[in-house]
């Protein structure tokens, strides 16, 4: 199986944004915002021929913004980070389909995900320790900032 790579996971969450949430991210251009007040970071394991972890950094806005787009308004006494957070995981769990999928269509090879994992980003320090990784893809979504990384193993 070919290595996944951010080119296909920056494609792969592009068609799922497209797809999904009428939402097209271009390039981040420019100095990078300030830490949000909250933030979410998407984590997903994928099992191939290695371990790669693919992470989706995002602003508190940002996830109400893709929560609105798939999910319409907030119901009274719906919990708004529970929401978000599952739109974020919904999302995740499309772009790693759709990776995999693209890595190669015709292996024979077993292939597993497991189930997205949220952290919520309160402080300043982490979030800019995560959207600062080496190798950090940056995009522009409307207007936010979304960070998307992949790393070997754990």
């Amino acid at each position: 199986m070919p290595e996944l790579d951010t080119d296909l996971l920056t494609e792969s969450l592009v068609e799922a944004l497209e797809t999904m949430a009428f939402i097209s991210p271009m390039p981040w251009e420019g100095d990078l915002p300030t830490a949000p007040h909250m933030g979410y970071a998407v984590s997903i394991r994928h099992h191939t021929d290695q371990v790669r972890t693919c992470r989706l950094i995002a602003p508190g806005e940002f996830a109400e913004h893709l929560a609105a787009n798939l999910l319409g308004d907030l119901e009274p006494g719906q919990d708004p980070v529970v929401r978000n957070s599952d739109a974020l995981k919904e999302l995740m769990n499309v772009v790693s389909g759709a990776m995999l999928r693209a890595a190669d269509a015709h292996s024979t090879a077993t292939l597993a995900i497991d189930l997205p994992q949220v952290e919520i980003v309160h402080e300043e320090s982490a979030w800019s320790r995560l959207i600062g990784e080496p190798g950090a893809i940056q995009l522009n979504a409307d207007g936010f900032l979304l960070v998307l990384t992949l790393s070997p193993g754990a």
